[in-house]
């Protein structure tokens, strides 16, 4: 199955740093994800600029839910500059872009990624909805009332939907999706994004409807930012 070593890979990357995996866990346990009741089973991930490393930040915290014993699937809404396909080294054939052309409903294009053989986690694995081809033609029908119900969809049948979407300020991808989703983090490159970009972000995503949950701060270096400043010190070592 495609994917798998690098599944292993990232798994193997959570699991062997304490404080990584510790992390996160605070993260999803903060946002109460995939807990019923009244826990988050949607949330949309999103950023203020490019290269902020929210695609890392969704891969491992689906990880970590996956190995908190929720089921999880990860859709890439990124149709602009789709990453989740590459992370995870699945093919990106159909996706997305399938399910808002019409073409497909969301569960013929799901595709599972499953630890190999000699791990004790291999009874458990994380669902993908990758972007699929030609996506980008597609984007303002991200807000629609087809991605509404396959968020619907997903959400039954999962414990935690985590949805990866392009930066606020450069597109408006992530304000059609903010209202379809339980709520929103914000991932901040830290001492790169500026606080009136993050004010604005904020503001954007409120203004529609979105319920903004919360930032999650990418390549914190205490060297620089103080090792108190952020309880996710230096946890989160990304890429987009």
């Amino acid at each position: 199955m495609m994917g798998r070593a690098m599944f292993d890979d990232l798994i193997q990357r959570l699991t062997s740093k304490p404080e990584l995996l510790h992390e996160y866990a605070a993260l999803r346990n903060s946002l109460n994800l995939g807990s019923d009741p009244g826990g988050c089973k949607s949330v949309l991930v999103t950023s203020a600029q490019p290269l902020d490393g929210k695609t890392t930040i969704v891969v491992d915290l689906g990880l970590t839910a996956m190995l908190s014993g929720r089921k999880v699937i990860i859709v890439d809404a990124d149709l602009r500059r789709p990453r989740i396909h590459e992370a995870l080294e699945l093919p990106n054939t159909l996706g997305l872009s399938d399910i808002l052309g019409a073409r497909t409903h969301a569960r013929e294009v799901v595709q599972t990624v499953k630890a190999m053989g000699g791990n004790p986690l291999d009874d458990r694995s994380v669902s993908v909805i990758t972007a699929g081809l030609g996506g980008d033609a597609l984007t303002e029908t991200l807000g629609g009332p087809t991605m509404k119900d396959a968020i619907g969809e997903l959400t039954r049948t999962y414990d935690v939907v985590l949805v990866d979407s392009p930066p606020v300020l450069a597109a408006d991808d992530a304000l059609l999706l903010a209202p379809l989703v339980d709520g929103v983090i914000v991932v901040v490159h830290t001492g790169v994004v500026t606080e009136s970009d993050l004010k604005l972000t904020k503001e954007r995503l409120e203004g529609v409807g979105g319920r903004v949950l919360g930032a999650v701060m990418n390549r914190f270096d205490p060297r620089v930012h103080g090792p108190g400043a952020h309880p996710y010190a230096a946890r989160y070592y990304g890429r987009e």
